[in-house]
């Protein structure tokens, strides 16, 4: 076997691995790095800058939620004063018509002697139903003036005594009244006589002073 010349073993052996530079690449991920670093800063910068703001925004909802509210309140507040005024120029203005009619009435009937009683009587809006009251109201004075001219014609005067214990049992309210007169019998001699003392009183109690 021929011997290796130098030459030949140069040739056969195989070139040594050159050492691989990391440092191109290790600077290369260090300012990736650093720009990731900073855009993350830059979008939590502006993370923060929406929060403050999406607050300030809930901040003023809350103000104009507020201030509709109260405004809402005042609203109602003055419709339900416009209501309350409203019915009770309503009632004022039924109370004077009720008024209206039994002037009219009384004055249709001819008997102004009734005024003295119109307030006492209950406000009604049938007409024909309210000159049925002062018809009876008036026959039952007409009916008393009959019967003192009679008493007088004839010489009789009711003893003091006797008056004043009368009086002094008789109601002395128009509510005492009927339920006295309530409390009789529909047609009775006493209701009749009942209702021509209460029609007494009425023009005692009513009479100018």
């Amino acid at each position: 076997m021929e011997p290796t010349t130098p030459v030949e073993q140069a040739a056969t052996q195989a070139p040594p691995q050159q050492a691989e530079d990391y440092k191109p690449r290790f600077d290369g991920a260090i300012r990736k790095i650093e720009e990731l670093t900073i855009a993350n800063r830059n979008i939590q910068a502006q993370l923060d800058a929406k929060t403050s703001e999406l607050e300030q925004l809930r901040a003023q909802l809350s103000v104009k939620d507020a201030e509709k509210l109260a405004a809402i309140n005042e609203r109602d507040h003055q419709i339900q004063g416009v209501v309350t005024s409203k019915t009770e120029m309503e009632r004022e203005l039924a109370d004077l018509r009720a008024l209206k009619l039994k002037v009219d009435t009384v004055n249709e009937l001819g008997r102004p002697d009734l005024m003295k009683i119109v307030n006492t009587i209950p406000s009604m809006t049938d007409k024909d139903a309210l000159k049925t009251v002062l018809s009876t109201f008036a026959d039952y004075a007409d009916g008393r003036v009959k019967e003192r001219e009679q008493q007088l014609t004839a010489g009789l005067t009711p003893g003091m005594s006797s008056v004043s214990v009368a009086k002094n049992a008789l109601p002395t309210s128009e509510e005492a009244w009927n339920q006295q007169i309530n409390s009789l019998p529909l047609g009775s001699k006493a209701r009749e006589q009942a209702l021509s003392q209460k029609w007494n009183w009425l023009m005692e109690t009513h009479k100018p002073s």
